[in-house]
């Protein structure tokens, strides 16, 4: 008889937390790891003066794949319920950057200027850049650590 209850308990238990949503430490660690890749890949893919078009177009490469990596990482999570439409709001943000990253080394592939420009263009008038911008400011009224992100 006493199997029987300590298995319902159990299932109890573990329903109880059946949410699975994360915690506002591990969310907060998530998302500021994905932001110093975010941030860094920017960055990489912002700076071409003094580098061939090839290297560039490898800088641009790396910076795509830590844009995705981080993209892929936040759209993974769970996270606490008052920070899901933020994050959500993030990764639209992040794949879109990831995918203009995409257009940007093949620009910087065929050394391609114009192209290049037009990416930039595209990125800075982005409605999903401003997106990214307020959920990040939205996070940080909830009072979360958004890392580099709030730089």
């Amino acid at each position: 008889m006493r199997r029987p209850l300590a298995i319902l308990a159990v299932l109890l238990v573990a329903g109880c937390g059946g949410s699975g949503r994360m915690s506002r430490k591990d969310f907060e660690q998530h998302l500021k790891r994905d932001a110093v890749l975010a941030s860094r890949a920017a960055a990489n893919a912002a700076t071409a003066a003094g580098n061939s078009m090839q290297v560039y177009a490898r800088r641009v490469a790396r910076a795509q794949e830590e844009m995705h990596q981080a993209a892929e990482d936040l759209d993974s999570l769970q996270p606490p319920k008052d920070a899901a439409a933020d994050v959500d709001r993030i990764v639209v943000g992040l794949r879109f950057l990831d995918k203009e990253l995409g257009k940007l080394h093949h620009a910087a592939a065929t050394s391609n200027e114009a192209e290049a420009k037009a990416v930039s263009a595209a990125v800075d008038a982005s409605p999903e850049l401003r997106a990214v911008n307020g959920a990040i400011k939205d996070l940080q009224r909830k009072g979360y650590d958004v890392g580099v992100f709030g730089s």
